[in-house]
C-alpha cells in the first residue's frame, strides 16, 4: 500500500522546515516562497491550530498531523483554497496557488509510481 500527503499553510506562513519534504514534487516546490492569507472563516481555527508553538496550519489541519506516508510538501493555500472554495474562490493576492494544478499534479506522481 502507498500512501503520500500534501498539506497546506496558511496565514501568511513561510517554510521554517516543518514543510520539508520526504521526495519533492514540483507542483509543490512551484509555490515555495508564495504566501497566503487565510480565509476569514478559518482564522478563529488557524490561531487555536498554530497554538502556543505557532504550528503551522491550514486553518483546519497542523502540518504535523496532516503528515501521511511520503510526505510532499506544503502548498500555500488555506483548508478552502486546497478544493477550491468557496465558489472558486482563489488564494490571497500574489499568491498563485491552483488547486486543479495541485490535483493534476498529484495524479500524475502516483502514475508515475505505476499506480
Amino acid at each position: 500500500m502507498f500512501y503520500a500527503s500534501v498539506t497546506g499553510r496558511s496565514s501568511l506562513a513561510l517554510d521554517d522546515g516543518d514543510c520539508a519534504p520526504d521526495v519533492a514534487q514540483p507542483f509543490v516546490t512551484t509555490y515555495a516562497v508564495d504566501l497566503d492569507t487565510i480565509d476569514p472563516d478559518l482564522a478563529l481555527f488557524a490561531t487555536i491550530c498554530a497554538g502556543t508553538d505557532g504550528a503551522k496550519n491550514d486553518g483546519l489541519v497542523r502540518v504535523k498531523d496532516g503528515k501521511w506516508g511520503e510526505f510532499w510538501g506544503c502548498e500555500p493555500a488555506d483548508h478552502l483554497d486546497e478544493v477550491g472554495q468557496l465558489f472558486g474562490d482563489p488564494p490571497g493576492p500574489g499568491n498563485a496557488f491552483d488547486y486543479k494544478a495541485m490535483f493534476v499534479g498529484i495524479l500524475t506522481a502516483i502514475r508515475a509510481k505505476g499506480f
